[in-house]
């Protein structure tokens, strides 16, 4: 071998080694780089937006999650499909907002919503949140048939306004939402489709139908909204209408959207979101501070125990509590009041609300969630009631006289409710909901004569 020949060998296997040291370091100062595990280790979005937050932000990680479009608009990530069904607003760690989609990856992510998918991006901060700077994905699992974010028209149910208009039917449609991203297209079609049968099967004026809905705005021309969904302006329709009605008119009061209260089961981490009772009128012992580890009124100890009201979510993040509805309620004169109540815990609202001459029906009990539909964009409870009352299932009518009372369409709802909640109706005062079959406990007697 030359001596030239040597040399360069020698400098070939020192100039490797130099790399093989270059790339060790390289390798040992990376390994806390989260870019070098963005396709062999998926974060969960309650990791990234976890008590470690901060260490993510400016990162570059995959993010692991279904694909949805929160509000039927904004692309994210959540944790469990469950969350868009439930009526609580979603937790803050249990999704995930994607910013920079590009269009053609929206469209794809569109036409798989619902599917399991590993996101790459930045994690960066927003507006105090979390969320992901879209840069690629890759989609983990085919979506099944969940489509809780579809905008339902009323193709075959259209409103249309009667010739002869009922002047004493007056009706509140409210739904809330909580804030832009928390809400649920579902909301606007449980009201429209609600809205639609008023007027077109029960004759009610249109301008006795108060809409109560978000930000004010409609999400298609298929309902008119009077009002955006705060405290002050259901302050004013409820005012409006005490000084408009007499003993003479009816209400109808329906809500959906979500609503707070207390689960002991802590389902799919929707526990709390009612208030702490102040007047002490809640008819339950109360929740102990200690059993759950929670600190109920924030006075600094965990040693009380403590009672919950609950309340309607309205939008822009305020609240109508059980007792507030029942104050707004009680200053309107008229003949009779049919109350109907979609959302979370609604059912303790039956305390609060009851009494002679009104019919309250809720989609679940007091310490329970109620639930979207998993195979149309409405909810549950609030679907079944609404196509009883239209007469599109005439199985509801078990006395074949060719209408649908209150009872009749309870029951018929009830039965159809195949979700994880069990829907209440009061209608003899006594403050206390019944589940079905009706009537039973002496509620349903009455709503056995009552229709819309």
């Amino acid at each position: 071998m030359s001596k030239a020949l040597a040399a360069g060998l020698g400098i070939l296997v020192i100039l490797l080694a130099g790399l093989n040291v270059y790339q060790y370091f390289q390798l040992n100062e990376s390994a806390g780089d989260l870019s070098a595990l963005e396709e062999t280790y998926p974060r969960s979005i309650d990791e990234l937006k976890g008590p470690e937050r901060d260490t993510f932000i400016g990162k570059n990680v995959t993010a692991e999650g279904f694909f949805v479009l929160l509000a039927g608009k904004y692309p994210a990530l959540v944790s469990s499909l469950e969350d868009l069904l439930i009526n609580s607003p979603i937790p803050d760690d249990r999704y995930l907002e994607l910013s920079d989609v590009t269009a053609r990856a929206r469209e794809e992510l569109t036409a798989e919503a619902g599917a399991m998918v590993h996101v790459t991006g930045t994690v960066l901060e927003m507006e105090g949140d979390v969320v992901l700077k879209f840069r690629e994905h890759r989609v983990v699992r085919k979506p099944g048939s969940l489509t809780p974010w579809v905008l339902e028209k009323l193709e075959t149910i259209p409103v249309e306004i009667p010739v002869e208009l009922v002047h004493f039917k007056y009706a509140v449609l409210i739904s809330g939402g909580w804030n832009a991203i928390k809400t649920q297209l579902r909301y606007w079609n449980d009201m429209k489709y609600m809205y639609s049968v008023l007027v077109s099967a029960y004759h009610y004026n249109p301008e006795n139908i108060y809409v109560v809905y978000e930000d004010g705005v409609g999400e298609d021309t298929d309902m008119p909204v009077n009002y955006s969904a705060t405290v002050s302006n259901v302050n004013t329709v409820f005012g409006a209408l005490a000084a408009r009605m007499t003993a003479r008119d009816s209400l109808f009061v329906f809500t959906t959207n979500h609503g707070g209260g207390f689960n002991p089961k802590e389902a799919y981490g929707h526990r709390n979101g009612g208030i702490v009772d102040v007047n002490g009128d809640e008819p339950e012992a109360g929740y102990s501070e200690a059993a759950y580890g929670e600190d109920f009124n924030k006075d600094g100890d965990k040693l009380d125990t403590v009672k919950i009201d609950e309340v309607l979510c309205l939008y822009y993040e305020q609240e109508l509590s059980d007792d507030d509805l029942a104050n707004l309620l009680a200053s309107i004169t008229c003949h009779r009041m049919i109350i109907f109540m979609e959302q979370c815990f609604s059912g303790g609202f039956i305390h609060d609300l009851s009494a002679s001459n009104r019919f309250i029906l809720t989609a679940c009990g007091e310490e329970e969630s109620s639930w979207g539909m998993a195979s149309l964009s409405y909810d549950e409870f609030s679907y079944y009631f609404t196509r009883a009352v239209n007469g599109q299932d005439w199985s509801a009518d078990t006395n074949s006289d060719q209408n649908i009372c209150m009872t009749e369409a309870f029951n018929y709802a009830s039965n159809k409710d195949k979700q994880n909640e069990d829907p209440h109706y009061d209608d003899n005062g006594d403050s206390l909901g019944h589940m079905g079959p009706l009537p039973t406990g002496g509620d349903g007697t009455a709503g056995n004569n009552e229709f819309l």
